[in-house]
């Protein structure tokens, strides 16, 4: 498997669509084996990562745009991610990028829209109320 991470000052990029890095990890039996950081300097970060052989892309914000040519090119894109790069890409190889650290501010719930999107899953409360009393038919 092969990660791309837009980076900015050791940690994930705000906008994939400005980011001017990319970090390229490479994953052998689960663990990242060498990663490459690489200039991005084309407008479509989206051919490039997929040009670069990317399964997977791990970002910040994400223009509607771009995610759908990631995802027509058959890369998984997780957003809405936050943080060093170092704990993103441990979070993710270990399965619990759910942590409300690396979620950006106003990401709160997972799900997935139809074209491909996922948010960070965070713990939810619940709040419960008592149903009300019935006081006959």
């Amino acid at each position: 498997m092969r990660i791309a991470v837009p980076v900015w000052n050791g940690r994930v990029s705000p906008v994939f669509d400005v980011a001017t890095r990319i970090l390229l990890v490479e994953v052998i039996a689960g663990e990242a084996a060498f990663t490459d950081e690489l200039p991005v300097e084309r407008a479509d970060r989206a051919a490039v990562v997929a040009e670069l052989g990317a399964t997977v892309v791990l970002c910040g914000a994400i223009s509607r745009a771009q995610e759908e040519r990631l995802l027509a090119s058959g890369v998984e894109v997780v957003a809405d991610i936050r943080g060093p790069f170092e704990e993103v890409i441990g979070g993710f190889l270990a399965g619990c990028l759910g942590q409300k650290s690396l979620a950006m501010p106003g990401c709160h719930s997972r799900r997935r829209r139809p074209h491909g999107h996922t948010q960070l899953e965070q713990p939810q409360e619940l709040e419960l109320h008592p149903a009300p009393m019935s006081t006959g038919l």
